[in-house]
């Protein structure tokens, strides 16, 4: 299995996560929910834009899973592991706070055991298939091979990566803000009235119509 097919199975494995907030009809985990949905595809796309500049790096080898030449670029590592410690849900990123609060919100729902060992064994595969991946794709290189001599990355796409994997850490450290935000938004969609009322008078709830000056 390829890098670019690893990571679609990690944007399905967080789809799927994100499943228990229709199952269950809690505001907490909804709130959660949002957190999740939010750092999971940001760190989605800084690994799709990843993938795509390390294979371009590894020459010939591309994303398959066989010794390569070094990465000349090779702030690539570096980005790597960011990214798939994020991604694993490892602390101190936002994966690690999303998982966390997923967690938490479901402890006392009838399905919490099951939640559980789901969300802990997949992460747990997701750890030894981003650490078999960083092996073959960025430290595992064929004897004696040199650094391609191509092209370096353009800082267009150095950019826009580096914004996206920056998401990781900056969303853990505004994780309390954004928790509150999530929170009041989950709030507003198992109670619609309140905001109903806010946008169409009081009286639109008891009616149904909006009410006229």
């Amino acid at each position: 299995m390829a890098g670019p097919a690893v990571v679609a199975w990690l944007v399905l494995l967080s789809a799927g996560t994100l499943l228990v907030t229709p199952a269950q009809a809690n505001s907490e985990v909804t709130a959660a929910a949002l957190y999740y949905l939010l750092q999971s595809t940001l760190a989605g796309a800084a690994f799709f834009l990843l993938a795509g500049l390390i294979a371009e790096q590894r020459g010939k080898a591309a994303d398959q899973f066989v010794a390569g030449p070094p990465l000349r670029a090779t702030w690539l590592k570096i980005a790597f592991l960011l990214v798939a410690t994020t991604a694993a849900a490892l602390p101190p990123f936002s994966g690690f706070v999303g998982k966390l609060m997923l967690l938490t919100s479901t402890r006392d729902v009838e399905a919490a055991t099951a939640i559980w060992v789901v969300v802990l064994v997949s992460g747990f595969i997701v750890m030894a298939a981003l650490a078999r991946d960083g092996c073959y794709l960025i430290w595992k290189h064929k004897t004696a091979a040199r650094s391609l001599p191509g092209a370096p990355v353009g800082w267009q796409r150095a950019t826009a990566t580096a914004l996206l994997i920056a998401a990781g850490p900056l969303l853990a450290i505004a994780a309390h803000p954004l928790s509150n935000y999530a929170a009041r938004t989950a709030a507003q969609l198992h109670a619609p009235g309140v905001y109903v009322a806010g946008v169409l008078g009081a009286g639109a709830i008891t009616t149904g119509h909006e009410e006229r000056p």
